[in-house]
Order: C-alpha cells, then structure tokens, then sequence
C-alpha cells in the first residue's frame, strides 16, 4: 500500500512541475529583415531566422543567448534595433522577454580605395592608424559599420613579432577608412621586416583589395627597450 501512495505522490510531484517550469520560460521574439539571416546560439545549440521571418524562442531565464546577423547577396547589415544595438554581435541575458530586429539593406552604388605609402611602417611599441582614402560612386550607402573589413599578411597576426590590427569604423567615413596598427614587442624586432600585405574590404557582394608592403622597423629611442 505504502508503495502506491509513493507512486502516487511522485506522479503528482511531476504532474506539478511541467506547467510550473513552462511559466517561468521568457520569449525571445526576433524580427529578421529581408536580405539576410541571423544565427543564435545558446546551451551549445545552433539556430537560425532566415530573411523575412519572424522566429520565437522561449528560454530558460538564467539562459544566454549569443546573436549574430549574416547580410545575404547585395545587401549589408544595418544594424539592431530593440533589445540589441548597433552593428557587431549581440548578447542577451534572458532574464525578462526579449525583443530583437534585424535590419538589412540594399548596397547602393560602390567605391574604390585609393594608394597608401609602400611600405607601410610600423615601428615596434608603438601604435600608428593608417589612414585609407575611399572615392564613392553612384550614391554608395553603406555606413563604415556595415564594412567587413581585413588585414592578411606574413607579419599580421597576435603573435608578438606581430603586427595587430583593428579597424576603427567610428573614425572611418564616406571617403577613408581608417586601421589602428598596433607594432611587434620591442624586444622582439632588431632588424627591419617587411613582407606583402593585403587589406579587404567587403559590402555585400562587393569586395575591394588593396595590396601593399607592410614593414616592422626597430624602435630606436623612447619604447622602453
């Protein structure tokens, strides 16, 4: 007897519990535009709104939720509006409901990127921006934000005989576009170096290269060697 009314009490115990969990869930309501898609991650899945759909998700409240937002074609991203804000990767803390739009818009017009010195040197413990002009034509509209934009090379990278790289799109505007170069450790250059470099810059379907000669020179006074 005793072990039925146990059975009994665990079955109402999960009975309970379902409807109980399922109120404390918040909604995550995404709103994509047409041209693009974004990707959501969250509690090691992968998820995502395709372009011109409106796609809900209900979540635990002690969740997080990792949202980015891939332009389609001709188009570029043009930023969050609601919960989420400007251009780059958005995360959110479920711990209320959530209201996310993804805006995309049509590329219009193009550009072209003008010469930079060759080579380009960057002496080692200092930071320099290098400074890119830009000719736009035929009503060009996408916002230094919405510019994918990258440095490759022999001497680009993390490590620390290096030269690292970051795009400043909040000095950028319609006609330059301008990088933040950050030179190898002192210690790290006695000698000077250069090799090719390669800077990309995507819209859309629209890519521009820029192909030149990256140099790390030693710092000869005041880097604390």
């Amino acid at each position: 007897m005793r072990h039925w009314v146990f059975l009994w009490l665990v079955g109402g115990l999960a009975a309970c519990s379902g409807p109980q969990a399922s109120l404390n869930l918040k909604e995550l309501a995404l709103q994509v535009g047409q041209g693009g898609r974004v990707e959501l991650r969250y509690s090691g899945k992968s998820e995502v709104c395709p372009s011109g759909q409106a796609c809900t998700y209900r979540l635990g409240p002690d969740q997080t939720v990792e949202l980015r937002a891939w332009p389609e074609g001709n188009f570029f991203f043009a930023g969050w509006a609601g919960d989420c804000a400007g251009y780059g990767g958005c995360t959110l803390q479920m711990a209320q409901d959530r209201r996310v739009e993804a805006r995309f818009e049509a590329r219009v017009g193009e550009f072209s990127m003008g010469q930079v010195p060759d080579p380009v040197v960057v002496p080692a413990g200092t930071t320099v921006e290098l400074a890119v002009g830009l000719r736009p034509t035929g009503g060009f509209n996408a916002p230094p934000a919405a510019w994918s934009v990258v440095l490759s090379g022999a001497l680009v990278g993390g490590a620390v005989d290096q030269v690292a790289y970051r795009y400043l799109p909040e000095r950028s505007g319609p006609e330059r576009l301008v990088l933040e170069l950050k030179g190898p450790e002192v210690r790290q250059v006695w000698s000077y170096l250069a090799a090719p470099a390669r800077l990309s810059v995507r819209v859309g379907t629209l890519e521009r290269t820029l192909d030149f000669t990256l140099a790390a020179a030693p710092c000869l006074a005041g880097c604390g060697r």
